[in-house]
Formats: structure tokens, C-alpha cells, sequence
């Protein structure tokens, strides 16, 4: 578990760029900012049916498994479940992403069907990164901020607010920091980046504020 924490340190380098051309400071004006609509506690919920896959499904099924269930529970099933959801029953996963029940055991996964002869497992954040591809709206942001290991936390704007500027998103997120002494924050970092429609994830700068 201790490992788990350590790596929570790390930037993922799949998906995260620095930002290295010259950001206007009133891009960044926290009074331009609008406080995040959404938290942790919204993230294994409906709204991921808000997600606007890049690829064309009939149907496809969010599910998390807790504790190596024999399959988890599904939380949304969008598209035609009459036809496709009794396949998609068969299909399950031993890994996938969002593995934020330590120090329990869970994990979601995506069963998404093409047609009767394909049937994909997005059961990994690169995967799950690809399933959402370019960004369309507000809640894929949140989910694509929370696949690289950061989260809002709106009780600041300096952690948990957006703007949106033309196709970009400008964000202010929260990192937690830890220690091995324990299992919550130590620390937290207030996180500037950008989200660009492509999906690109931009780091702009990064403080420790408490």
C-alpha cells in the first residue's frame, strides 16, 4: 500500500505535457473562475453516461468492482441494452482504473460492443483516456482530470474551478500529498493546467498550499 501512496506523487507521463509557452496571467485571474460542479463522490455515479465515446458503440456498460466481485456492479448502460446487454454479461475484468478504495480493493472497467463480433475491455487509463478522446463537454473533463490522479476539491476556487476559454478548459485542481505515516493528505497541491479539445492535459504550474 505504501508503494500505492508513493506513486501518487508522480505525474502519469502517457497523457501529461509541461507547458512551456508564455501563459497571459489574467488567464489565471481566480475571479474569472467558476467553481467546479462536481466532486470525488460524483465520479462512480450516472454521470459517466455524460461521457461521449470516440468510437461508435450500440452499447456499452461502466462497472466497478469491489474486492474481485465475480463481475461488479454496473453502474450505467448506455445504447441498446434489449439486443446487446445479455452479451456484455459474459465479458468481465480482473483490472482496470480508478483504484481510489485503498485499503480495499476496487477498480471500474468499461464492456463496450461495436457489433456481435466485437466486443472491447477498456480496463486501463490509457484505454479509458482513448475511450474519451476529444473532450465535449464539462463531465469530461472531470473524468479525465481524475484519471491522471487529480481531483477537485471545491471548498477553494484554487482547487476545484474551471474557465472555459475558446476549446480549452483552464482548470485549478488538487493534488493530495502523502507520507507513509498515513493513509490521508498531508499536504495538498493547488494544480493550474489546461485541457485541450484534442484531450491533451497541459500542466501550467503547481504550489503546495496546505
Amino acid at each position: 500500500m505504501f508503494n500505492k501512496l508513493f506513486l501518487l506523487f508522480l505525474i502519469p507521463i502517457f497523457s501529461i505535457k509541461g507547458f512551456s509557452q508564455r501563459i497571459d496571467s489574467i488567464d489565471f485571474d481566480i475571479r474569472r473562475f467558476t467553481r467546479f460542479p462536481y466532486n470525488n463522490l460524483d465520479l462512480f455515479t450516472p454521470l459517466v453516461k455524460k461521457i461521449q465515446p470516440s468510437h461508435s458503440y450500440k452499447y456499452w456498460e461502466f462497472i466497478i468492482n469491489s474486492n474481485f466481485e465475480k463481475r461488479g456492479k454496473t453502474i450505467v448502460c448506455v445504447g441498446d441494452s434489449v439486443t446487446y446487454a445479455k452479451l456484455a454479461s459474459k465479458y468481465s475484468s480482473k483490472n482496470g482504473f480508478f483504484d481510489f478504495c485503498h485499503p480495499i480493493i476496487c477498480f471500474s472497467y468499461i464492456v463496450a460492443i461495436k457489433d456481435k463480433n466485437r466486443v472491447d475491455i477498456i480496463n486501463s487509463k490509457e484505454e479509458f483516456q482513448s475511450f474519451i478522446g476529444k473532450i465535449n463537454n464539462i463531465e469530461e473533463v472531470f473524468y479525465l482530470s481524475n484519471l491522471l490522479d487529480f481531483n477537485f476539491v471545491t471548498d477553494t476556487l484554487v482547487t476545484g474551478s474551471y474557465r472555459k476559454k475558446g476549446s480549452k478548459y483552464l482548470l485549478y485542481l488538487n493534488k493530495n500529498l502523502y507520507n507513509v505515516e498515513s493513509i490521508f493528505p498531508v499536504n495538498r497541491k493547488s494544480i493550474k493546467a489546461i485541457i485541450k479539445k484534442s484531450g491533451e492535459f497541459l500542466l501550467v504550474d503547481e504550489k503546495v498550499y496546505y
